[in-house]
């Protein structure tokens, strides 16, 4: 079943937390529930390289059925070529990344002039060198998709899922992953289109994660009681809703 997104504000939310909450190290504790969908995308802020991102997806019957199966930050790939996320702990360039649960790992990348539009680039199952249950994202698409991956730096967006959640936009799913352990380029039927929402997923499942980065910084630097652009859009969007 496909299930549609809707702008959020946590971004917001994020955007006013001081420098000294992002300045343990290089890394991103999610901060409450990281949207779903580039309106609700948490902004990452601090200072230089962004190591790690940690946070945690389920759901729970005690908040009303609420569901958690997708999380997705907004990142800033300062170099491509070294571009490197996983969530395996025998990834064999990256240490300290692990989750409880099968993961999958995409990348997206913001629509000029449209920020919380985002267009599928890479995607993974599972990961391609270990054969785990856990995901790898590198540049480049493994399954012969031309003309995709990371090719600029700048500002993307990085979602994690458990298996078989996958990413759709309004014209079908955005990847097409014909084998598990490949990279994906955007060639579903819907990878010309920006991400609307996921295919959805069912039961119950509370897991933590660890994604490690490498070629990445924060999106932001720390500005206390200033919004980004993102977040100042994100908020727009849902006060025109609410009229």
């Amino acid at each position: 079943m496909k299930k549609l997104f809707s702008a959020g504000f946590v971004g917001v939310v994020a955007i006013t937390l001081t420098a000294t909450a992002t300045a343990s190290g290089p890394k991103w504790q999610e901060m409450g529930d990281a949207g779903s969908g580039p309106g609700g995308a948490q902004i990452t802020i601090g200072n230089g390289t962004l190591g790690f991102i940690n946070g945690g997806l389920g759901m729970s019957a005690l908040f009303g059925g609420m569901v958690d199966f997708e999380d997705m930050f907004l990142i800033n790939i300062v170099n491509p070529t070294i571009f490197r996320a996983t969530t395996d702990p025998l990834d064999g360039e990256l240490g300290n990344a692990f989750a409880d649960f099968n993961t999958q790992l995409w990348l997206f990348q913001p629509m000029m002039g449209a920020p919380l539009d985002a267009l599928g680039i890479v995607g993974n199952d599972d990961h391609p060198v270990t054969f785990s249950q856990f995901s790898l994202l590198l540049p480049d698409p493994t399954d012969g998709f031309k003309g995709g991956g990371v090719v600029t730096p700048g500002l993307y967006y990085i979602a994690i899922t458990r298996f078989d959640n996958d990413p759709v936009s309004m014209s079908g799913e955005i990847f097409d992953q014909v084998l598990p352990t490949e990279i994906s380029g955007p060639d579903g039927l819907g990878g010309g289109d920006p991400i609307s929402g996921w295919t959805g997923d069912e039961g119950t499942f509370k897991g933590a994660y660890r994604i490690a980065l490498q070629g990445v910084e924060f999106a932001e630097i720390p500005a206390p009681g200033a919004l980004s652009l993102l977040a100042l859009a994100s908020f727009t969007m849902r006060r025109r809703r609410r009229r």
